[in-house]
């Protein structure tokens, strides 16, 4: 049987989403200016097979992971 949604730590799953898809954010952006201002670079993003398979044991994780790929 699956998690409930009763059952999610909202500040966990919470903490995973701020790390996984703000902080990605935040670098990407630091990333894009600086090779702007270079005037050349590559920006390369790894995620997980959790993005495409998910699961019932993580689902902010799953998500955040998704949100990029």
């Amino acid at each position: 049987m699956g998690l409930l949604i009763a059952e999610l730590e909202y500040e966990k799953e919470k903490r995973t989403i701020d790390v996984n898809v703000s902080g990605f954010s935040v670098m990407i952006n630091v990333a894009y200016r600086y090779f702007c201002k270079k005037g050349r670079g590559h920006i390369v993003g790894i995620s997980s097979v959790a993005s495409i398979r998910g699961g019932q044991d993580a689902p902010a994780y799953n998500a955040s992971k998704a949100c990029f790929s």
